[in-house]
């Protein structure tokens, strides 16, 4: 057994003195975070840019939905299978088509584009969607006052901490900023 041990231990040794295996040990850490943090420090990146995103609605009910913000400028338009929408030269990123009412069937909205739809741009058409169909599907059931019900309900409250010592004092204390500390 101990001429194994011998063997393994030189074999070992001489691995380990190389400049190569030092050298990536050393690295191979800040490689892997990169591989990791790279990729999501890109997706971050922003750009100053106003892109153009079609919106085709077929209701008429659901385009007006659609605010412009820093990133984006939505527009109506009359055919979302327009080609000149999907070629390289376009300014259109994107176009939401809504080809029926979303409250009876929601499976009647599709983003088209001409590359992968941004994360944001989904998110986003979602949100105000989902919104739009839940306002409509609570305005359905015909109750009075329903959507302030809900709202009322789902509203948040905080509660205060306080600091109080043996003697009776009580002062005013935030968890956040003592977890902060």
């Amino acid at each position: 057994m101990s001429k194994i041990y011998i063997i393994i231990k030189r074999e070992f040794m001489t691995r380990v003195r190389k400049k190569s295996f030092i050298l990536l040990t050393i690295l191979m850490p800040f490689i892997f975070a990169a591989l990791v943090f790279v990729p999501i420090w890109l997706s971050m990146i922003k750009s100053d840019e106003q892109k153009s995103v079609g919106i085709y609605d077929s209701t008429g009910q659901y385009v007006a939905l659609f605010k412009d913000d820093a990133s984006y400028h939505y527009l109506p338009v009359a055919d979302y299978n327009n080609a000149a929408y999907y070629s390289d030269s376009t300014e259109v990123e994107a176009v939401i088509a809504i080809t029926g009412n979303l409250t009876e069937n929601p499976k009647q909205v599709r983003i088209y584009s001409r590359r992968e739809v941004p994360a944001d741009l989904l998110s986003y058409a979602t949100n105000v969607l989902n919104e739009q169909v839940r306002r409509d599907r609570l305005a359905a059931t015909g109750i009075e006052g329903l959507e302030q019900i809900i709202n009322d309900i789902q509203q948040d409250f905080e509660i205060s901490t306080v600091k109080r010592t043996a003697e009776g004092n009580e002062t005013g204390s935030s968890t956040e900023i003592a977890i902060a500390w």
